[in-house]
């Protein structure tokens, strides 16, 4: 994977060559993992330089292939985690990958509540997750956010018009509108997780329901039993270099 300097040594030398800005689009375009690798970051407050370039582990590399899939396939995908595994961050990405270079890509986000889904300067929200990489992009890359185009609760890419659009779990959560895929984050504390995920169901194919264990009385970990959804349990514990 690529080092700091020889990402800051690529985009200098992109910054004033079309030529090139249009060859590393078409491969990002090919290459999902490419993309993360040349233009993928992330933020952690306890290290020193805490913006970072997401420096994926092998673990990493094989959920976001599978993510990927499985939003192309429109297949359910369910992620048991433990904290500090930046699942959360490649969830976003992947959205903001498929936002960014696939036409047709809405998506919906959702959590227990509208301040965990997006509240501005707030980086552990999602939005703002998915805001922070935006505004880490080159501008070549990245079409312009007007006002009207990054508003609460939605971001609209202007170029494509793929829209990313958030909610609170609520039972009706997602009910009014058809995406490429949703997230449901950390489902297993979803105050009305059994009737959401019956909701949203109606509006995609692909459901991705991330969440760290909190006992047995959730929809996450009924759902562990059904055989026709892919599981996939992340143990451990890992910090991006």
């Amino acid at each position: 994977m690529p080092s700091l300097l020889e990402r800051t040594k690529l985009l200098h030398k992109a910054k004033d060559d079309v030529r090139l800005q249009r060859a590393l689009i078409a491969q990002c375009k090919n290459d999902v993992l490419f993309w993360f690798d040349w233009f993928a970051w992330t933020f952690n407050p306890r290290v020193d330089g805490a913006h970072l370039p997401f420096n994926l582990y092998d673990f990493q590399r094989d959920v976001i292939l599978l993510m990927h899939d499985c939003i192309k396939r429109g297949e359910p995908l369910i992620i048991e985690k433990s904290r500090d595994m930046g699942l959360s961050w490649m969830v976003l990405l992947i959205f903001q990958y498929w936002w960014l270079f696939q036409d047709g890509a809405d998506f919906l986000l959702g959590s227990r509540t509208q301040d965990e889904v997006d509240q501005k300067g707030n980086r552990s929200t999602l939005f703002e997750k998915f805001r922070y990489n935006i505004n880490r992009m080159p501008l070549w890359m990245c079409p312009k956010l007007e006002r009207h185009h990054n508003g609460h609760m939605k971001i609209i890419n202007p170029t494509n018009g793929n829209v990313l659009s958030g909610e609170a779990s609520t039972p009706d959560f997602g009910r009014s509108q058809r995406y490429r895929a949703v997230l449901m984050d950390e489902v297993a504390r979803h105050p009305y997780g059994d009737f959401a995920y019956a909701s949203v169901s109606q509006s995609t194919n692909c459901i991705i329901l991330l969440f760290t264990p909190f006992g047995k009385a959730n929809i996450a970990y009924r759902m562990r039993s059904h055989e026709d959804i892919e599981w996939v349990d992340i143990g451990g514990k890992h910090e991006n270099k």
